[in-house]
């Protein structure tokens, strides 16, 4: 999925998946809030649209 999809920025959703799992004590709710607000509309899609492509491949 990685290499069929460079546009999404998977590094970054690594680094803040690890920061959540290990420094989640430190993350400002604030912070948080920003990146749901500012990406997750676009990463929904994303998934959406890779989730349907799994699908017509099973077909």
């Amino acid at each position: 999925m990685k290499a069929k999809h460079p546009d999404i920025p998977w590094a970054k959703i690594a680094g803040i998946g690890n920061i959540l799992r290990h420094e989640y004590r430190s993350v400002s709710t604030d912070a948080i809030w920003a990146v749901v607000r500012s990406h997750l509309a676009d990463l929904a899609r994303a998934v959406r649209a890779m989730k349907r492509e799994i699908d017509r491949a099973r077909r």
